[in-house]
């Protein structure tokens, strides 16, 4: 019963870090995404704020292409 238990936790353990993982590099390719596209579409970097308003509502998926 004990090894069932460690092994539950164990698998539990991977299935949350592998998530944490995919959220971080999710966002990490919106937030790219969004700096490209004002660079290539708006000819400039972007601000801080505009980064954070578009990164944040496509990571919550009120936009979407």
């Amino acid at each position: 019963m004990f090894k069932k238990i460690v092994l539950i936790g164990y698998v539990l353990g991977l299935f949350f870090a592998t998530s944490t993982l995919q959220a971080a590099t999710q966002e990490q390719n919106v937030e790219s995404f969004v700096k490209r596209f004002y660079v290539k579409v708006l000819n400039r970097n972007a601000d801080a704020g505009g980064l954070h308003y578009w990164k944040q509502a496509l990571l919550m998926g009120k936009l979407g292409g």
